[in-house]
């Protein structure tokens, strides 16, 4: 092992051990030596263009990443690659058409592959702690190579709300055998800071949710709804509150009066409003965006289109649970407004970053409020 490490050092010039590599010796049907080492990432939210696979012929140098060799997506790691069977002087359209190569290219997959899988099932505790490194690259692979997708599936793993990393198909709903039935939703959380408000109402409701932070999830969770239509959908934690803490409760002329008397008082004319009973009383009201506007605004911030604004069709679900929201209408006129709007402004900040105009009229009424307090 210290020999391993030293080499990878002294070949990559990084200061840190890596978390564990890939011995590759192969004499037929092709000649092949090398190693492939899963380095630790110091910032995780890595571009993907990181890392360095240096090919070889007989020990004479060809080039980097050359990927039609080393399929692109093992380019996150680094390595060395000795394959005399690949001739020095060729063109890439012939090592795109040589059948040579995409043997040799198939069986670097699936090495990794087996590699992933040996420690997910033999040393599960190590796998874990590595996934934080590892998961950008499996993830990556999966949607690049379809093979590897099919050898791995069953060794990708997500942290709960609790912090334990469960397999994907932990969270898939197996038992779904109708035809025409809808697939289970499966919460996740983006940003465990900023929902952190609706990970305590999905605790305290015995809900669970998995923990997708990084760049690449958004992308990875679409790709597994298309290789899982029938098995799964997925919602942001604050994207279903209807479908995941309502209690089932909520007549048709319940709160009717509190949503009329918020959509007088509340300064966003343009919010919709509506009432629940929600499985929690801590709260007194929750913003609410469709997963699927949200997506359509994110897709088109990362293509730089601009003029879709997913908070316009976003909707404050006020809780008949909360007494601050039960007893509001016993207030008077002028409490009413300053309690209206601070509903909505808690509710906003556990959304999102206010804006600065929104910022300031809420420390403007925080202040009111605590003035009506020390009378």
């Amino acid at each position: 092992d210290e020999e391993y490490k030293a080499f990878y050092k002294q070949a990559f010039n990084d200061f840190k051990d890596p978390l564990f590599w890939i011995h590759l010796n192969m004499e037929y049907p092709f000649r092949l030596k090398g190693i492939l080492y899963f380095p630790e990432i110091a910032n995780r939210q890595m571009q993907l263009e990181k890392g360095q696979v240096k090919l070889y012929c007989n020990q004479v140098f060809i080039a980097d990443n050359i990927k039609e060799v080393i399929p692109e997506f093992l380019m996150l790691l680094n390595g060395v690659i000795d394959c005399p069977d690949i001739p020095l002087n060729v063109s890439r359209s012939f090592l795109q058409n040589d059948k040579q190569v995409q043997k040799i290219s198939k069986h670097i997959t699936k090495k990794v592959a087996d590699k992933l899988n040996e420690l997910f099932n033999t040393e599960r505790s190590r796998y874990e702690e590595c996934w934080k490194d590892v998961s950008t690259f499996v993830k990556f692979g999966c949607m690049r190579e379809e093979d590897f997708y099919d050898k791995v599936k069953d060794s990708i793993i997500f942290k709960n709300l609790q912090g334990e990393y469960k397999p994907f198909a932990d969270y898939l709903d197996t038992e779904t055998s109708e035809e025409n039935a809808m697939p289970k939703a499966i919460y996740y959380v983006s940003d465990e800071a900023q929902q952190a408000q609706y990970i305590a109402m999905f605790k305290e409701a015995g809900l669970d949710a998995m923990i997708c932070d990084t760049l690449i999830d958004s992308h990875f969770l679409s790709f597994l709804e298309y290789k899982q239509p029938k098995s799964a959908r997925f919602i942001r934690i604050d994207a279903d509150l209807d479908g995941a803490l309502k209690t089932g409760e909520t007549a048709e002329e319940d709160g009717k009066e509190i949503v009329e008397l918020f959509k007088e008082k509340l300064v966003n004319k343009n919010v919709a409003v509506k009432a629940e009973r929600l499985k929690t009383g801590k709260i007194p009201a929750v913003i609410n965006v469709e997963e699927f506007m949200r997506r359509m605004s994110e897709m088109q911030g990362m293509y730089g289109m601009e003029g879709f604004d997913p908070m316009k069709n976003a909707t404050l679900v006020l809780n008949l649970t909360n007494p601050v929201v039960s007893a509001i209408l016993t207030q008077s006129p002028e409490k009413q407004e300053l309690i209206v709007n601070q509903i909505y402004y808690l509710a906003m900040l556990s959304y999102q970053k206010l804006s600065p105009e929104d910022l300031s009229d809420f420390v403007d009424k925080s202040t009111k409020i605590l003035f009506e307090l020390t009378k």
